[in-house]
Parts: structure tokens; sequence; C-alpha cells
């Protein structure tokens, strides 16, 4: 019995051992219509009965690009869960297929190709959606401005805040995006989508801000809520992501093993963000970015340091203005350093800037802490 018929034979049963294993590592896919889980499933697998039976894989039908925008208005699935699913389906096509029938090295490449296939458009599909909530970001923060009547000034801050903050995790999203296309070991492959992960709860958390526009008044300050953090482990996941992301070297220094401090943990981490995505464009692409942090008198210092063109010792200060920019063609610091130092004054602290002759530019906050 050829492999094609076991699979066409067994569909149903690939599918209840499928839904048995997802049910395991995602319990609360229970609480929805089996109908839902299963979505486009049986479609796929009729794609690779399909292709099994014929030799041109070039007109191989996929259904994941359905599967995947369901999954995504499923507030318990995260992108990582999305490929998780599909890599389980492609084990259990394997087992069941091998207790009936022994396995061709080309029907197991043409298995292969098919899931990979979905894989791939799943996250394709999964990043186009995050890039349309960008492209609306800025029609939706207009609406909200209107309504609650901002000055001018600070209606185009709230607007371009949306848009620019919303970079940091879509570039992410974009590298790792771009690395999936390499030949990638698993151990590989499970740490980009631990990144993509991350960029994407970033995203949602950016948008959560953003929208809820009632904090947002013509002459407020940032509004704080401050939680108890290992300020350490968040800025190594943040650099982790970067790295991988953009393929640059990071370093984090610092003399403890654990800095606990009280401080908006998201606020912080976005205007650290700003930091780091500026010294990734604006450094030596071969030279070492250094992100140094400590306790030092009683506050919670941070430093981002790159080797790369120097900032004017007459415009050190200037440079934290919003959209202020050192000259068109090498393009500005744009609102990031504004919003920067916004979040550090709203903690009661200061932000400066460095620039030394052949030592590169170093960006430091500092944030009283108890």
């Amino acid at each position: 019995m050829k492999i094609a018929e076991v699979v066409r034979k067994h569909k149903e049963e690939i599918i209840r051992r499928w839904l048995e294993r997802i049910a395991g590592e995602i319990p609360e896919v229970t609480n929805y219509d089996e109908s839902i889980i299963k979505n486009s499933i049986p479609d796929l697998i009729d794609a690779i009965i399909y292709a099994l039976e014929n030799p041109d894989t070039s007109r191989i039908p996929v259904y994941s690009q359905q599967h995947a925008m369901q999954r995504s208005d499923l507030r318990i699935y995260s992108l990582k869960q999305v490929i998780r699913e599909y890599n389980l389906l492609k084990n259990e096509i394997f087992r069941v297929a091998g207790e009936y029938e022994d396995i061709d090295p080309a029907e197991r490449d043409t298995i292969m190709l098919v899931m990979d296939n979905a894989i791939e458009q799943a996250a394709e599909t999964y990043f186009r959606i995050r890039e349309e909530v960008y492209i609306n970001a800025r029609s939706i923060a207009e609406k909200k401005a209107d309504e609650l009547e901002l000055q001018d000034e600070n209606r185009e801050d709230f607007i371009q805040s949306i848009t620019h903050d919303l970079n940091t995790p879509l570039n992410n999203i974009k590298g790792c995006i771009n690395l999936l296309e390499d030949d990638l070991e698993v151990d590989q492959v499970n740490r980009i989508l631990q990144i993509l992960k991350g960029s994407l709860h970033q995203a949602e958390l950016l948008i959560k801000d953003f929208l809820d526009a009632a904090t947002v008044t013509p002459s407020a300050k940032l509004p704080l809520h401050k939680v108890k953090t290992n300020i350490l482990d968040e800025l190594e996941r943040e650099i982790h992501i970067f790295k991988t992301a953009h393929k640059r070297k990071i370093e984090l220094r610092s003399n403890r093993n654990e800095i606990i401090v009280e401080l908006d943990n998201n606020l912080l981490i976005r205007a650290f963000n700003n930091l780091l995505g500026n010294a990734i464009r604006h450094g030596n692409e071969s030279s070492t970015i250094t992100v140094y942090c400590d306790i030092e008198n009683n506050s919670f210092k941070l430093t981002v340091h790159n080797f790369g063109r120097q900032i004017p010792a007459d415009v050190l200060d200037a440079i934290f203005g919003r959209y202020y920019k050192i000259d068109e063609a090498g393009g500005g610091w744009g609102i990031g350093l504004a919003f920067v130092k916004e979040v550090v004054e709203a903690h009661g602290g200061e932000v400066s800037a460095k620039s030394n002759h052949g030592d590169g530019n170093s960006f430091e906050l500092k944030i009283p802490v108890s």
C-alpha cells in the first residue's frame, strides 16, 4: 500500500491523534468547538496526499493562510504554538503512516516539503496581520487624538509615537522571518520562534498602551505603572532579540548578578529599545554595541555605547528634542530620544549623551531607586 493511500485511509485517525496532542500542550483549545480547532488541517492533509500522488510539486495547494488567520484571533495562541501545531501534525502523519507502510525517502521529502511550505505561509500570514496593524495604527491614533481634542503639538506627538515605537518589534519580526528562510537546525528555529513570540507580545503591549487614550492629555506626563523587576533579565531578553534579528554583536555588562528595581518596566524597555535601535542604525556594523547597567549612588544607571559617526558636541543636548535631526542626509534620531527623555524624567531621572572622538557615542540614563 502506498503512503498516499495510507494517509488517505487513516486521515481521521491522524487528525484525532493530532487533536489529542495539541489538547495536551494547549489545554485551552478544549474550550472551542472541534471544527474551529481543526480549521483547514483536513485540507492540508489532502494537499499532502495530492503531492504524494503528483510529481509536479510546484502546483501543490496549501491552506495554512486561513489557519494562521483564524489562530491570530484566538488569544490562547502565539506564533510559536501555531508552528508547533504543524510540527505535531507532521509527527502524527509519519507515525501513523509508518505503522502501516515503510516510508520511502522521496515520500518523506515530499511530506516535509508540503509541511515546510505550510509553516512558512503561516508565519508570513502572522507577520502580514501585524504589518496591517501597523499600517492602521496611525488612522486609529488620529481618531483617538481627535476625540480628545488634543493640542496640535501633543496630537502629533501621540500619533508619531505609535508609528515610531511599533517599528522596533516589527523590524525584529521581519529579521526573524528572513532568518526562517535559511536552512536551520531545529534548536535554531525554536530560538527564532521564541524571539518572534516576544516581538509579537511587545507589539501587542504597545497597541494596548496607545489605544488607552484616556491617559493622553495636552499637559500630563507619562503615567507610570511601577512594578519590582529584575531589570537584568529584561535587558538580556531584549538584547537576545536584537542580536538574532539584526545579526549584530551586543554585550551586556554589569557588576551584579541581578538588579531589582521598582519602575515602569514597559516604558523603560521601550526607551531601551529606542537606544539600542539607534545604536544599531548609526553604529559600525563590525563593532560591538555595549550595554552597561548598575546601581550607583542610589540610582539605576544604564548606558548604551556604540562605535559610529560622532555626534557633534554642540548638539548633544538638543538631540533629545522631539523631531531633532543632525542632518537630513544622514538621518536623525527623530522622536525616539525625546521619548527616552520623557520616560526617564517621568521617573525623576535624567538622560545625557556623550561623544568622544574615536570612541563612539554613549547614551546614559539615571533613575533614582530605593
